[in-house]
């Protein structure tokens, strides 16, 4: 009997995934990786939505791809699922959550209150609000406007020269910005907000470029993910939020997977760019000769070419997963980038309570700012993936504090679900 190239006894199994059309298994369907199979990384454990999506198949690489292997179901039938995989030496553990063992480390931790004045600006589909309430309770406010822009490489933000007064009801003129106001009573008011300004070229670049015949239609692409996270700790700290994934949207868990490398960029680099870090060009700070991360084959240069608006969120931006250790980027590498925001706010969070900025959650701004690219953009192709560390990145058990997460229902049913058909893959 023919021994199968897939699964050697005694070699390392690696995990992969495609989502496919439900007419048949297609090398046509979204594979978020073209240049290489997207292997689950170490504590990486990945969900994956799918709303009225064909099928998810699950395929595993024993680490010896035949030279000019199809990796077409249909083609080489050599390839089997998981769940045939009786001689696959990877056997998953049954593993509890809530074992004794663990239980002694998990703490109660409450959930963020900001209940303070409601903040007197906010924004709205691209546009600059003076919240009514604060009005009615210290009368005509007058507010000045500092857009925040991107400084010199990845690791500045500045001001653009301020507007005064900036009208209530008036077009963000950046996704960022500084408000500092004064009202008739004499209280004032001071902030770093964010929203999606309108950027003209980017509406037309998606009106105007046609799809590659792979594109399944231009299906949308949300990704989201929490920092330092593995199963367990989801199954812990979030219940009611995988209860909602799994029973209101038919999320599917991804129960496999093993180690890529140790640390958040041995982790997304294989996801974002198809490579691990040994395979790319020397980006380390530390090193004579090494470059900026510009030019690694990242992913969502794809998504632009196919006229995808493109954005990046991340918090903690003194740890920032290719700016601490790596030179991060020379210039900005996607057309929404979160990263000028958080240098710009986070030093101001002693001002505000734990969590907060101002009267709001920051985890909720940091997720309302995907909400505001499907107000911005509505139809249009979006390519999003947003990483959140602030709760989990030095203590899983902090994130119980956002185990409500009300915006995710809300941003699901508000936006995603009327737009085509959206796929979401979180990944932490």
């Amino acid at each position: 009997m023919a021994t199968n190239p897939w699964v050697r006894k005694g070699s390392p199994v690696r995990w992969t995934f495609g989502v496919f059309r439900s007419s048949g298994f297609s090398r046509k369907g979204l594979i978020l990786m073209k240049r290489g199979r997207l292997n689950l990384g170490c504590a990486s454990m990945m969900l994956v939505v799918m709303f009225r999506l064909g099928k998810l198949a699950l395929f595993y690489d024993a680490g010896n791809t035949p030279a000019g292997s199809d990796l077409d179901a249909h083609t080489n039938p050599s390839m089997r699922s998981i769940d045939s995989a009786q001689d696959a030496t990877c056997v998953l553990p049954k593993l509890d959550p809530c074992d004794p063992q663990i239980l002694p480390f998990d703490k109660r931790e409450p959930q963020v209150n900001c209940s303070v004045e409601t903040n007197w600006v906010y924004v709205k589909n691209g546009t600059f609000h003076i919240h009514q309430s604060a009005i009615d309770k210290h009368g005509k406010i007058l507010c000045e406007y500092a857009p925040i822009v991107r400084g010199r490489g990845d690791y500045t933000a500045v001001h653009a020269p301020h507007i005064k007064p900036m009208l209530d009801g008036a077009p963000l003129l950046t996704d960022f910005f500084k408000a500092a106001c004064i009202s008739q009573s004499g209280h004032r008011y001071f902030n770093i907000h964010l929203g999606v300004a309108f950027n003209p070229e980017l509406h037309k670049r998606s009106e105007t470029t046609p799809l590659p015949s792979t594109a399944m239609g231009g299906y949308d692409v949300f990704m989201f993910g929490f920092d330092s996270v593995s199963r367990m700790s989801w199954l812990r700290n979030l219940p009611k939020t995988r209860e909602y994934f799994i029973q209101e949207l038919g999320g599917i868990e991804l129960e496999g997977h093993n180690i890529v490398g140790d640390g958040t960029v041995q982790a997304l680099l294989p996801l974002l760019a198809g490579q691990t870090e040994q395979d790319l060009p020397t980006a380390r700070r530390d090193e004579a000769g090494s470059v900026e991360v510009d030019n690694f084959p990242w992913i969502w240069r794809d998504f632009q070419k196919a006229g995808y608006v493109t954005a990046w969120g991340e918090d903690m931006s003194h740890i920032g997963t290719f700016q601490m250790r790596l030179k991060g980027f020379k210039e900005q590498p996607v057309d929404h980038s979160m990263r000028t925001y958080f240098l710009s706010a986070e030093p101001m969070y002693h001002r505000f309570l734990d969590g907060c900025a101002g009267s709001e959650a920051r985890h909720i701004r940091f997720f309302n700012y995907f909400r505001d690219m499907y107000q911005m953009y509505g139809p249009k192709r979006k390519f999003m993936f947003g990483f959140h560390s602030e709760f989990s990145h030095n203590d899983n058990s902090r994130l119980k504090r956002v185990r409500s997460l009300h915006s995710v229902r809300n941003f699901v049913f508000g936006h995603v679900m009327m737009i085509k058909v959206v796929v979401v893959v979180v990944v932490w």
